[in-house]
């Protein structure tokens, strides 16, 4: 399993945000789907080492979350609800240190491949803090998938993005072996639903989104 939750608890003072949830992931992709204060950020945020459990456990690519946190870290990729950018670095500065903080390959290569893929080329000479909310959530999107992270876990990712032309994104099958070009697949807006848009290796991962 990709990803394994067990009584997974958290409480704030009398608060209950998560009540004892249990749930696997396989490599796919999964949906949080419920009201405001059900607790799918904070389940997110648990996953990812961003903040600690009160009970229960959680592992992702077998790792604990709380015990293992670094090697966690090192397997996903995340993009919070806040997206949280450095507004006065440049597109292309912003990706590169994402780029050199997870010792990514040829990083000047990869780091094209992304900007092309999230539609950031015509905006990629300016700083964050110039662009639209919807270019900016572009910009976490791609520091998120920068390291080709074997989990994928994003938090509202179409907030504030715009439709793409259906025929610069087309869709691709979500199913394992139904694209030819690769295996790896990453959420995409268009309209009201996510479309999925492959993009680096045969390997299968795991998603999760609300």
């Amino acid at each position: 399993m990709s990803i394994s939750v067990e009584s997974l608890s958290k409480v704030y003072g009398s608060q209950k945000a998560v009540d004892g949830i249990s749930f696997s992931a396989k490599p796919g992709v999964l949906g949080f789907l419920g009201p405001n204060g059900a607790g799918k950020s904070t389940t997110m945020k648990i996953l990812t080492g961003y903040i600690p459990q009160t009970s229960g456990k959680a592992t992702v690519c077998g790792f604990d979350v709380e015990t293992q946190s670094l090697e966690v870290k090192r397997r996903i990729g995340y993009l919070p609800e806040s997206n949280p950018l450095y507004q006065d670095m440049y597109v292309r500065e912003s990706l590169a240190f994402i780029a050199h903080i997870h010792q990514v390959p040829d990083a000047e290569k990869r780091i094209e491949e992304i900007i092309e893929l999230t539609g950031l080329t015509p905006e990629k000479h300016k700083k964050v803090g110039q662009l639209s909310k919807g270019y900016r959530q572009r910009v976490g999107l791609a520091q998120a998938i920068l390291h080709d992270p074997e989990v994928l876990i994003l938090d509202e990712p179409t907030s504030g993005a715009r439709p793409q032309p259906t025929d610069r994104h087309p869709p691709v099958d979500p199913r394992p072996g139904q694209n030819q070009d690769c295996g790896t697949k990453h959420p995409y807006h268009a309209g009201s639903r996510s479309r999925l848009r492959s993009c680096s290796d045969h390997q299968q991962r795991s998603y999760c989104s609300q």
